[in-house]
């Protein structure tokens, strides 16, 4: 019992210096207590805002990127990954470096689709109603491309109940390689935002999560030298070919093949989900789950995302824009990203896609998180590393720091290392 105490105080650990037969009796009492106490699931609110009679836009869309981390593309840094997006001018909206509200897919996507503030994320997760039913209350027909899973697999915390609030539930098959996937989900979403009929479309991009190799042809290598392996799935992965990433000049390969994979699937969805669209009628949100941690400070490890407890600034960093020709809106967009540049959150998506959709704002004290459109405060970019929290552990929060912090570090990591081996060769010969 006095084990068990301990295990519910410090959040399910400081077990390591009792005996092993003992802690694992103790953590059967704890989680059997812990399910037979849980209440059941509660139903879901109803929607809690009016909508005001007229839908701003015809299509909405939200395309969640994978892995995308926002100060490796060319929105956010000169030398960046082209993404296709900056020739847009002025129809573009560059909220510039924003947080997630998790470092973790699954936490990620779930925090978003149910709009969670900070202060009552895991109520939220269970209580709110998803986007989906405001998009269908204000009209929209609710259409969901998911290109990393298929044949009706779930994923991010989607389960059925949710499905059954989607009008249109599409994936990309298995006919397609992962270096297609990508292209395909902007086909589709091009034959959406050409129809006549209002939309809202939630998009998961297959995207760049590790392994890097295989979701991008190697005729396109733009970046090299690259990591050896090419891989063909997301879903699986040995591992063996990221524990080579020892020293700089093997992250820097990995980091040069995660580049390549941005290049070619972001842009090939761009091309493609834009051809010939009306941007007059279209919005467009797009961002990021997470982003990852390329150890630019010479740490060990190999995790790139997905760490529990303190977590490295990159890990939370992603980008965040809107895309539309809209007379009256856009400028407002335009406004809104340089008033709030590098202040933005995933948590502040949820809010501002309902308030495009014509939904009017929240009552004071209401639980939302603050819109895009108004002045979000400079302390708005912290991100979850440990999101569940049970036996009474407390959540950890990371501030996702500035570029300068960040980025430019692989680069002299790299530089270091190499004259750190140069020396080291020059003793070996003898030289002066």
């Amino acid at each position: 019992m006095a084990i068990g105490a301990i295990l519910y105080l410090r959040g399910g650990e400081g077990s390591n210096g009792f005996p092993g037969q003992y802690t694992t009796a103790a953590f059967a009492g704890v989680l059997g207590a812990e399910k037979v106490l849980a209440p059941p699931a509660p139903e879901r609110e109803d929607i809690a805002l009016p909508h005001l009679g007229q839908r701003p836009f015809r299509h909405i869309v939200l395309v969640m990127d994978e892995s995308v981390r926002g100060d490796y593309v060319d929105l956010n840094v000169e030398d960046g990954v082209e993404t296709g997006l900056r020739p847009l001018g002025t129809a573009l909206a560059n909220f510039g470096i924003a947080a997630s509200t998790a470092n973790c897919s699954a936490t990620s996507n779930a925090s978003v689709r149910y709009g969670v503030t900070r202060d009552s994320y895991l109520k939220d997760l269970q209580l709110n109603p998803s986007f989906w039913r405001y998009a269908a209350r204000a009209g929209y027909r609710t259409v969901y491309i998911d290109a990393q899973r298929h044949d009706g697999k779930l994923q991010n915390f989607m389960d059925p109940r949710e499905v059954g609030e989607i009008d249109e539930f599409v994936q990309v098959g298995t006919a397609f390689a992962p270096d297609a996937k990508d292209i395909e989900a902007g086909r589709l979403l091009n034959r959406v935002l050409l129809r006549d009929r209002p939309s809202f479309t939630y998009v998961n991009k297959m995207g760049c999560h590790f392994p890097y190799e295989g979701k991008y042809p190697t005729a396109n290598t733009l970046y090299s030298p690259t990591m050896s392996r090419a891989f063909v799935s997301k879903e699986t992965d040995d591992g063996s070919g990221y524990r080579q990433a020892e020293n700089a000049e093997q992250r820097w390969r990995q980091v040069n093949s995660y580049r390549n994979c941005l290049a070619w699937n972001t842009r090939g969805f761009f091309r493609e989900a834009l051809a010939n669209v009306d941007l007059a009628d279209t919005l467009i949100v797009y961002t990021a789950d997470h982003g990852q941690n390329f150890h630019e400070d010479g740490s060990p490890g190999e995790q790139t995302h997905c760490t529990i407890g303190t977590a490295s600034p990159g890990e939370g960093r992603i980008p965040l824009a809107t895309i539309t020709r809209n007379a009256e809106l856009s400028p407002l967009l335009r406004d809104a990203a340089r008033r709030n540049h590098d202040r933005g959150s995933a948590f502040n998506v949820y809010p501002t896609l309902l308030a495009l959709m014509g939904y009017g704002p929240p009552a004071a004290g209401a639980n939302f998180e603050a819109d895009l459109l108004g002045t979000l405060p400079e302390d708005n970019t912290r991100f979850l590393s440990t999101y569940f929290v049970r036996f009474g552990r407390e959540p950890v929060w990371n501030s996702i720091g500035r570029t300068t912090q960040l980025r430019d570090g692989l680069q002299r990591v790299l530089a270091d290392d190499r004259h750190a081996s140069s020396e080291d060769s020059g003793a070996a010969s003898g030289a002066p």
